[in-house]
């Protein structure tokens, strides 16, 4: 948010930024009018992975763009980052561990919701 002040004349306008890979959800200026302000602005949280809960889940992430690299499958066995952040509404991919698998293959696709990543959970193949 621009500078504060203790007091704003009807007409003047404040300019919301959200924290860095935060989401601004609403309107990025707002007025007073009559003296009411618009509806402010809501900075919607990133999700981040979590390597605990992905082992626990027996999946990985197949791709994302991480710190300017690319998190791709395990197919040449490197290591994805542990951790990416997702903004608010964007999705990411995950991969089945090696031995394991799941019945939908679309439930391995993820929405960040508010900070919520949901995890597919992959089972041991027979």
């Amino acid at each position: 948010m621009t500078s504060m002040r203790n007091y704003y004349n009807s007409g003047s306008s404040v300019k919301y930024k959200c924290p860095q890979l935060y989401k601004l959800h609403g309107l990025k200026v707002i007025r007073c009018r009559g003296g009411v302000w618009d509806k402010p602005p809501v900075c919607l949280a990133p999700c981040i992975t979590n390597a605990k809960e992905m082992s626990e889940n027996h999946i990985m992430m197949m791709w994302k763009k991480c710190n300017k690299r690319l998190c791709e499958r395990n197919k040449q066995k490197r290591k994805c980052a542990e951790k990416c952040f997702v903004q608010h509404n964007d999705t990411i991919q995950f991969a089945c561990l090696p031995g394991y698998i799941i019945s939908d293959p679309t439930d391995l696709i993820s929405k960040c919701q508010r900070g919520n990543l949901p995890y597919p959970r992959c089972f041991k193949g027979k």
